[in-house]
């Protein structure tokens, strides 16, 4: 998952305006490769790890997994040929600067076609190994005369030795070529020491890459080299048996292929100087902007709080209309009172009278007796 989203932030700063250049061009397409490879690899090492192919899922994974193989080593072909126009590209670019600069953009095509349609026939086979239902041709990938030629002294050639060879002699020239322009006090212009730092990018990825890749090519050689003994096996009707430390060889081969197509992002970071200042620019400006959202929400968040405060204090602050309704009902109120209060006052009055005059009449009638 690092080396996935290492390549894409590399794609994402790679794509800007000032990165305008085939070297640049040819770089992001080297990350989309490293990412594909990198998820075929990670997805087969899954499934043989965990033995899926052996489960209830085994119908849908089966074809996937032989997809995600040929698929991966397509991808595995096509960055190492793309790192060798890399090296071509520079090559012209630090050697040929004139002819290089009139040629302009168009020089992608140039570099990238011839690589893709390389890497698709050579791993043509690898696809027809695929059944139409998704199964294995036993009697092709069994082939004796197949193994040995292709999948032996075919693959050796185009996946080891054509690789070296041509990263060995084009990185060489570029080293001594910016090694002269260095001493000769040729270097001190801006183009020149963009070039330079291109250059310098292109050794570092090479180096890293040769590093990588001494497993795979060490295997090879071994399994080129064990040829007969293998194929003497297979005429008595034996499977051929290979030492442990093969195996484990082979397990590390694949962690260093994975590694090689992740470390690419690390390398433009320390040694590309733009990339770097341009990452950087990139990190901040998005920390920027995530700042001024979430500083955006809350201002957004205060201001409806005081609004709904306002709103409630207005709603419980009376209009002049609704105090003089409530001073009308206040006076009506009052003088309800005061009537009943009048009204109580004057019954309770007329009761007094009534009992006084009661009384005046009984001591009336006693005085007569």
């Amino acid at each position: 998952g690092i080396g996935i989203c290492g390549n894409i932030a590399s794609i994402m700063v790679l794509s800007k305006r000032e990165f305008k250049d085939t070297f640049h061009k040819l770089l992001i397409s080297l990350s989309l490769v490293d990412s594909t490879f990198i998820i075929c690899a990670v997805f087969t090492f899954l499934v043989r790890s965990q033995g899926l192919l052996e489960g209830p899922l085994s119908n849908i994974l089966a074809p996937l997994f032989l997809i995600c193989l040929a698929l991966g080593s397509c991808a595995l072909v096509t960055s190492m040929y793309l790192t060798i126009s890399i090296s071509v590209e520079r090559y012209f670019g630090i050697c040929y600067p004139i002819q290089s600069r009139v040629q302009g953009r168009r020089r992608l095509c140039v570099y990238l076609v011839p690589v893709i349609f390389f890497s698709l026939l050579f791993n043509l086979p690898k696809f027809l190994e695929i059944t139409p239902g998704g199964e294995l041709n036993w009697k092709l990938s069994n082939n004796l005369l197949y193994n040995k030629i292709y999948g032996q002294y075919a693959e050796l050639t185009v996946t080891v030795v054509i690789p070296l060879l041509a990263l060995l002699c084009f990185n060489c020239r570029i080293y001594l070529a910016v090694r002269n322009t260095t001493l000769r006090g040729f270097g001190n212009s801006v183009r020149q020491r963009r070039e330079n730092n291109l250059a310098l990018i292109l050794i570092t990825i090479v180096v890293v890459f040769l590093c990588c890749q001494s497993l795979k090519f060490f295997l090879a050689f071994y399994k080129v080299h064990v040829t007969t003994k293998t194929l003497y096996c297979d005429t008595l009707g034996l499977a051929p048996w290979y030492p442990k430390w093969m195996h484990t060889l082979s397990y590390i081969n694949h962690f260093m292929l994975v590694l090689n197509s992740s470390t690419n992002f690390i390398i433009y970071c320390f040694v590309g100087t733009r990339f770097r200042k341009s990452l950087l620019l990139s990190f901040y400006s998005h920390m920027r902007c995530l700042n001024i959202m979430n500083n955006h929400t809350n201002s957004s968040t205060t201001l409806g709080l005081s609004r709904q405060t306002e709103m409630s204090y207005i709603s419980r602050t009376p209009s002049p209309r609704d105090l003089r309704k409530h001073g009308k009902l206040q006076a009506t109120n009052s003088s309800h009172r005061n009537r009943s209060h009048y009204r109580h006052l004057h019954i309770s009055d007329s009761r007094l009278i009534c009992q006084m005059d009661d009384q005046l009449s009984l001591t009336y009638c006693g005085d007569d007796n």
